[in-house]
């Protein structure tokens, strides 16, 4: 058995616990505090706690997933599984690779794609005094069916949140002490491109200080409006909420209000194992192969009624290059069915 101190034992029971996900609530402003770490080398200077990994959103079964892109490409770290011997280790049962750095997810969006242009080829064949308006509704009909979006980096901040009551104050409980809870927070490359980026650049302008990226410990109120019943569908609610999102820099922070706060949240980070938590995030746990293949079979089994095997195999060759259609295959903010007017002319 192998001996531990009791602070070993306690960091090892935090990380097996994993990191929750922050999930907000129509109507709310939270006051989200960007977590940091001290900069090696670099005396008073921390930098956020963030962790970057592709992903896919797909459709099964009904719903919309989010799942890990296994393509070893497009991820930073390793996502090919060997065994002892160096060698691609293989699942006993199945008799396939664990993972070998492929990502089925990949390859049915780019043969999908190739199996849309290849209908528009027909179309275009059936029907050659189609005007530019029909032929735009074909390709917003197509893509509106696309069932895996092509892979997105997706960044997990870690943020303490605090909820922000009626009063405009923070929430305590009866004996005034700040109500938060560290979570991990899902963002875009849309999202921190549009939405949050302009406003990091504020509180950095803000502090005059050259080691100061403004994110980490920085604060900023998260709101999400409450949209009009009579326009949206009780499932269509959060999704607008979250669309309709608003970032600005909190004027009156905690961390300068309250410096006991804060001293408590840098010993809660500092407890906190790092490397383990990239592990327990949801979103970037890693699917076996055969699991991914399941996940779509349902969809290649549509492609390979509309295409042969050899252009399917010509597809997958293709996936080396850049293609025309790629850019609409990509996940928008809000799912893969989101396709603009833009995506649609940039095809024709």
């Amino acid at each position: 058995m192998a001996r531990v101190t009791f602070e070993q034992a306690q960091k090892f029971v935090r990380s097996t616990k994993g990191i929750k996900m922050f999930s907000f609530e129509p109507g709310k402003i939270y006051d989200v505090i960007f977590l940091g770490t001290p900069v090696e080398g670099k005396e008073g200077k921390y930098e956020p706690i963030m962790y970057m990994n592709p992903i896919h959103t797909i459709r099964k079964d009904g719903r919309t997933l989010t799942v890990r892109c296994a393509n070893e490409k497009y991820n930073i770290s390793n996502v090919v599984r060997r065994d002892e011997n160096g060698e691609i280790a293989i699942d006993p049962v199945t008799k396939k690779p664990f993972n070998d750095g492929t990502c089925p997810y990949c390859e049915v969006n780019k043969i999908y794609g190739n199996m849309i242009f290849k209908q528009k080829e027909k179309f275009l064949t059936e029907h050659p005094d189609a005007t530019k308006e029909e032929i735009k509704e074909f390709f917003r009909t197509k893509f509106s069916k696309v069932p895996v979006s092509a892979f997105t980096p997706t960044y997990v901040y870690l943020v303490a949140v605090l909820e922000v009551g009626a009063n405009g104050k923070v929430s305590t409980d009866s004996e005034g002490n700040k109500q938060y809870e560290i979570v991990g927070m899902k963002f875009s490359e849309h999202a921190i491109k549009n939405k949050l980026m302009a406003q990091v650049e504020l509180a950095r302008m803000g502090t005059n200080d050259p080691n100061d990226d403004g994110i980490a410990w920085h604060e900023f109120y998260f709101r999400y409006p409450k949209p009009d019943p009579n326009k949206f569908r009780p499932d269509q609610i959060k999704q607008q909420s979250g669309k309709d999102l608003t970032i600005s820099v909190v004027n009156n922070p905690v961390l300068k209000s309250d410096p006991e706060f804060f001293e408590e949240l840098k010993t809660e980070v500092s407890k906190l194992d790092l490397e383990a938590i990239e592990e327990q995030i949801t979103i970037y746990k890693l699917k076996t192969l055969d699991e991914m293949e399941r996940d779509v079979e349902v969809q290649m089994s549509l492609i390979k009624e509309n295409m042969t095997d050899e252009e399917i195999e010509e597809a997958k060759q293709k996936m080396q290059k850049e293609d025309k259609g790629e850019a609409v295959f990509k996940e928008k903010e809000y799912g893969i069915t989101e396709v603009t007017d833009e995506d649609i002319e940039s095809l024709l």
